[in-house]
């Protein structure tokens, strides 16, 4: 299980970690309206994506929203910048909805 937890609030940080420790983003996401996060760009030589994943919210009806999370390993010292955007995929000339970016930096 991931050690720490970085959410919306967190955009715009920096953030530490150690090397080994694992890490989950979580951001509320509504993709039964057409928009998701986008896979997250960042330096593959720093971080490893382990996994990426929605989960509805508990209880939530048709067309509730819920969380798409994202689990990352630092693959050594290093320092990357986590960018994200939430669009609706088709719509490629309309700003995203949302962005996210905080930068990791993972330390031994």
């Amino acid at each position: 299980m991931p050690d720490t937890l970085f959410e919306a609030k967190d955009n715009g940080a920096v953030a530490s970690v150690e090397v080994g420790e694992r890490f989950r983003l979580r951001l509320e996401e509504n993709p039964t309206t057409g928009y998701k996060w986008s896979k997250p760009d960042f330096d593959t030589a720093c971080l490893q994506l382990l996994s990426d994943e929605y989960k509805p919210h508990q209880g939530a009806a048709i067309g509730g929203g819920g969380v798409r999370e994202f689990e990352f390993a630092p693959t050594g010292p290093c320092r990357t910048t986590i960018r994200l955007t939430n669009r609706r995929p088709w719509e490629t000339n309309v700003a995203p909805a949302a962005t996210f970016e905080m930068t990791i930096v993972a330390r031994r």
